[in-house]
Order: C-alpha cells, then structure tokens, then sequence
C-alpha cells in the first residue's frame, strides 16, 4: 500500500509573516462607533499620528484598537442610548413647533450639544451627559 502525498500549495499561497495584522477589527471597532471615513482618519491621526491603518505597525495598530474598545465600552448600551437619544431628539422637535429652536436638524442639535456639553457626537456622551442634554432641553 503506498501513501500518496498531499500536494504542495504553490509559492504564492505560502502564509507570509505571523505579524499580527488587526485591520479588520479596527473597521468593525469604527463601525460600531458609526464613524465617518474622514472621522477615522482624523482620530487615527490624533491618537497615532498615522492616517491609515495600513501604514501602521502592528504595535500602532494594536494601540489604536485598545483605543477604540475602550471607546465602544463608554458608549455603553446602545438600546438605552438610542431610546434616550429618541427622547432628546423629540424634546428638540417640540422646541421647534414652539418656536424656541430655530433649525430642526440633527446637525444644529449636534452643534448646540458640542456648545453645551463639549462632546462631537451623540454616541460618545457618557449616561450622564445624556441626562443632562435631556434635562437641559427641558428648561
């Protein structure tokens, strides 16, 4: 009985360095954030000094994604967030029916929430920060 040999994959199929490459979990971590393209470059940018994730070393890379776990980890749950935010938004819809906010975009209610609380974006208030927009379009 003879064995027969498996067939060697060809050269270019050969598995090239075990240098860790973590690319596709900084996309899914920027997709959780919701983060624009030139967003993620900008904070690419700003917290490595890099644009892309490709230019990065493998150390910048892992760094990079610590950073925006810990990110994803702030933003906390999403389902509490979203509720919440629906609440916010509805409170900016009804100040405007009263005449008490001129524009009834999300832009304009992003800007006054950067004015008010310092924060970009929504996603990254805290639960705190989030109470205290509601609280303060109340008043």
């Amino acid at each position: 009985m003879t064995t027969q040999r498996k067939p060697k994959a060809p050269a270019q199929y050969a598995q090239k360095s075990k240098k860790p490459n973590y690319i596709a979990a900084i996309h899914v971590a920027q997709g959780k954030l919701r983060l624009t393209e030139d967003d993620a470059r900008s904070l690419k940018l700003s917290v490595i000094g890099v644009e892309s994730s490709k230019d990065m070393t493998s150390a910048q890379q892992s760094k990079l994604l610590q950073h925006l776990n810990k990110l994803v980890m702030e933003m906390g749950s999403r389902v509490t967030k979203d509720s919440r935010w629906r609440k916010a938004r509805a409170t900016w819809h009804a100040l405007h029916r009263t005449g008490k906010v001129q524009t009834n975009t999300d832009r304009a209610m992003h800007l006054w929430i950067k004015r008010e609380i310092g924060v970009d974006h929504w996603l990254w208030l805290s639960s705190a920060q989030v109470n205290t927009v509601i609280e303060s379009l109340k008043k």
